[in-house]
């Protein structure tokens, strides 16, 4: 909402050559995000899924995250910010669910998500009957680069 624009309008003004430089709407506002998303999780056997995204204290920031959640049927947390992960495993066990996916909300993989791999292998420690299956984030796939030339040509 201001970094971004900041450093677009600073690397306009510092560019010697004219470019045309184009803020685009985020990715996650593209309507096919969610089917990317629904496809990985096509692919498990979970009851219930979280979608883990980074989270922010910018007010309104988790209502496009809210909005995804909601198309695929899950429920949200935050790594940053509450609900954290582990608040909300624990509501899903308590709640009965046995089955759960995790789905990073990024997309690559890295520190964090490196990071949330080990906070799985300790929720596992912790709920041995629960079967977690966490997932990749989106990564380098043709479906994601299709996804992007639709969002620059729009």
């Amino acid at each position: 909402m201001e970094d971004i624009p900041a450093e677009v309008e600073q690397a306009r003004q510092a560019l010697k050559v004219k470019v045309k430089l184009e803020l685009r709407p985020h990715l996650g506002s593209h309507t096919g995000l969610a089917r990317l998303l629904q496809q990985q999780l096509d692919r498990t056997q979970a009851e219930q899924t979280i979608l883990l995204a980074h989270g922010s204290r910018r007010k309104g920031s988790e209502h496009p995250v809210e909005a995804i959640a909601q198309q695929i049927s899950a429920v949200t947390a935050y790594w940053s910010v509450a609900p954290s992960l582990d608040a909300r495993v624990q509501e899903l066990v308590l709640a009965g669910w046995r089955r759960i996916a995790i789905l990073p909300y990024f997309l690559f993989a890295g520190g964090i998500t490196d990071a949330i791999a080990e906070v799985v292998g300790q929720l596992q420690q912790q709920f041995p009957a629960i079967e977690f299956c966490l997932m990749q984030p989106l990564g380098a796939t043709q479906e994601l680069a299709d996804l992007i030339w639709d969002a620059i040509e729009t």
